[in-house]
């Protein structure tokens, strides 16, 4: 893992409350201050997950640069649009107010989606990438009623109309491939989750192979897969399972450029000798 700087939760936590502020000024909220004061506090505590693992995600979006990280940035930074645009008359402040929680999610979430990272750092950093990402996203949906509910020249209709949706994609978010409420309590299930990607990082494996790599029996990695597999993280084909297409496709890119970087250092340092002869 990339080294933190113990002033890294400071930092970020001070700029967002500081964007808050300015926020407030260039968009006031009916209830003034008071009605900030709780999107402070959820902006906080989303801006000190990612601290801790900012450094970690920055660099390997660098490193594994992509056209998949950038359309990976674009939809999710796009998805905080939806609610806004289905009831016009929050759109602004909806957009202006939910958009950094949402852009912090989109950066944790395109970090583990598209680069490398899960397979190179260790398990325990992977999984404070994941528990930043469930900490943004649900801050996110705590974030909106607090938002939406005091708007006085809002009809109820509308209303109604973004908590019913909100409701709606909290439950859907919980039961995808990246269960939130699981990924926030970061137990046993998310550390055998990067485990088992780890333990496929350089080849398919049969499932008795891939219980032996993981040291459990063979019916406990048989329901594991299973999950994973109907998350569509794994895959299995002609008796093997290997990570989905997406990702074998990262580790490939990942490994070709690490060969790269191998041969350039390789050919400097012999021109370095060269040199000295």
């Amino acid at each position: 893992m990339r080294r933190q700087s113990k002033w890294n939760v400071f930092v970020y936590v001070a700029v967002t409350i500081l964007l808050d502020a300015v926020l407030g000024v260039l968009y006031p909220l009916p209830g003034g201050i008071w009605a900030l004061l709780p999107l402070m506090v959820l902006n906080s505590f989303s801006a000190g997950a990612f601290s801790e693992t900012a450094a970690t995600v920055i660099h390997y979006l660098r490193a594994d640069f992509s056209p998949a990280v950038v359309a990976s940035l674009l939809l999710q930074i796009l998805l905080t649009g939806l609610v806004a645009f289905g009831v016009p008359t929050i759109s602004t402040l909806f957009i202006v107010y939910t958009s950094t929680f949402y852009a912090i999610s989109a950066v944790l979430r395109t970090a583990f989606e598209t680069t490398s990272l899960v397979f190179e750092e260790e398990s325990q950093t992977s999984k404070k990438v994941y528990t930043a990402f469930a900490i943004s996203r649900i801050t996110y949906f705590a974030a909106v009623p607090i938002l939406v509910l005091p708007l006085s020249d809002v009809a109820q209709g509308p209303k109604i109309l973004v908590l019913v949706f909100l409701f709606a994609t909290l439950v859907v978010w919980s039961r995808t491939d990246r269960p939130l409420f699981s990924y926030l309590v970061g137990g046993s299930d998310i550390e055998s989750e990067i485990r088992v990607l780890q333990a496929l990082r350089r080849r398919p494996l049969s499932e008795l192979d891939l219980a032996a790599s993981l040291n459990i029996s063979a019916q406990d990695c048989a329901e594991l897969a299973a999950d994973l597999i109907g998350r569509h993280l794994l895959s299995r084909q002609e008796g093997l399972i290997d990570v989905r297409k997406t990702y074998r496709r990262v580790l490939n890119r990942h490994d070709q450029k690490k060969r790269r970087q191998r041969k350039i250092e390789r050919q400097r340092a012999k021109a370095a000798a060269k040199k000295k002869r």
